[in-house]
């Protein structure tokens, strides 16, 4: 879910770190420097942004689950001791 973000400002910094991510894992990547995103490199590029947001959005929900985890925590109620 992590790579689910619909906040329009944000897609192109999540295409960009995708591409950046998934760049060590394949054989050709694609250089950013002065590109248009257009189709043709969407589509010459789909395998190194599909491998990116995948890695990205695991590493994400890891990250973001212990922090959840860690101020949900801190923030618990204290059980008291019901008579029965």
């Amino acid at each position: 879910m992590a790579s689910q973000i619909t906040f329009p400002p944000l897609i192109p910094v999540i295409i960009l770190l995708s591409m950046m991510v998934g760049a060590p894992f394949v054989q050709e990547t694609a250089s950013l420097d002065d590109q248009t995103f257009d189709f043709d490199f969407i589509r010459a590029n789909l395998l190194q942004y599909l491998v990116g947001s995948f890695i990205l959005a695991t590493v994400c929900a890891v990250i973001f689950g212990l922090i959840s985890y860690v101020i949900l925590q801190k923030f618990k109620p204290e059980r008291k001791n019901w008579p029965l």
